[in-house]
């Protein structure tokens, strides 16, 4: 999972977010996964060179 992170696949990762958002009844699940959701958006990997 890091490494997709890393990498920029993130696409699937914001979809199950997401979906949690869009179905789950509990309020603390639905708070962490836009709070990670937003922080999948805000991420800008490391370019090693």
């Amino acid at each position: 999972m890091a490494d997709d992170i890393r990498n920029g696949n993130t696409s699937e990762y914001k979809d199950y977010l997401r979906e949690i958002i869009s179905q789950s009844n509990d309020i603390e699940d639905v708070r962490k996964s836009a709070e990670l959701l937003v922080k999948l958006a805000e991420y800008k990997p490391k370019i090693d060179l």
